[in-house]
């Protein structure tokens, strides 16, 4: 049985044991499967978005409060506008939530905001990378404050065979300035395709995790690192919003989906992956 779920689970990190928990509310979400969900900052919420219901791809966003297990629903875009869609990005901040691409009946690059203080919906941007979805994903942040979102690869083309058939693959870097403490993404600072060598293969269908942060000290350029020290950016993108500053965030990759239609390839390999953040210039956002 291949149905939707709204089933959750909690697994305790001390006993390693898993239990079904039932969250509660005015109302709960739908079954689903692809949507995605993302731990606000201070670890007492977690938000989810879309997915596929049903009756077709959703855009309804929630938020669950952790410590009494209560879902509450949060207002939702014109449909017409942010498109439902399963598998985007999904990254949380003090002040928004902020979806990414997807897939909407195609592959999506359009990117929205949902100002946590007013709760409106925005547009950030649309066109500015190639149309993706289902990519691993990380939020960077410096001194715990939201820094950039990190994007590996992904879907970037459906296969005509739907969940059966593998579709093709990316493998490049995406990363996205956080602005204003947060609330607002600025343009991609880079974009890379590996190639040869020890490169990440293309994949999606799996996650990335942030795992360290470090202080570089300061000096002057606005550059990304993304493995093996390797220095690359337009300097357009870059100087429209400078950084501050220099940190050295370090992600996992593990596993996906790879190959083609053909020849589907699951993985089980894991990447080490440096993300190198620079600022330049004192205080700006």
């Amino acid at each position: 049985d291949e149905a939707p779920l709204n089933d959750m689970y909690v697994l305790d990190l001390r006993t390693l044991a898993w239990e079904e928990h039932k969250a509660g509310g005015e109302e709960c979400p739908a079954p689903r499967s692809f949507h995605t969900a993302a731990v606000g900052p201070g670890g007492d919420v977690m938000y989810m978005f879309g997915g596929c219901g049903v009756e077709g791809r959703l855009n309804d966003l929630w938020v669950l409060q952790l410590a009494k297990m209560q879902w509450r629903r949060l207002p939702s875009a014109g449909a017409e506008e942010l498109r439902g869609r399963g598998g985007p990005c999904l990254v949380a901040t003090q002040t928004a939530v902020h979806v990414l691409a997807g897939f909407a009946g195609e592959e999506s690059s359009d990117c929205w905001s949902f100002d946590l203080s007013s709760e409106q919906w925005a547009k950030a941007m649309e066109g500015c990378f190639r149309p993706r979805s289902v990519a691993p994903h990380a939020l960077l942040q410096v001194d715990g404050a939201p820094a950039a979102v990190c994007m590996f690869g992904g879907e970037v083309c459906a296969s005509d065979r739907g969940h059966e058939g593998a579709g093709g693959f990316a493998n490049d870097v995406l990363v996205l300035p956080l602005l204003e403490g947060g609330s607002r993404l600025g343009s991609p600072l880079c974009t890379e395709c590996w190639e040869g060598g020890d490169a990440p293969q293309s994949r999606g269908w799996t996650h990335m995790a942030n795992i360290t942060c470090a202080d570089r000290g300061r000096r002057s350029g606005a550059s990304v690192d993304a493995a093996k020290d390797r220095e690359s950016g337009d300097e357009k993108t870059a100087a429209q919003e400078p950084l501050h500053g220099k940190s050295v965030h370090r992600l996992v990759l593990f596993g996906g989906l790879s190959g083609s239609d053909e020849n589907p390839e699951r993985l089980n390999d894991t990447h080490l992956i440096e993300v190198e953040l620079v600022r330049e210039g004192q205080g700006r956002d």
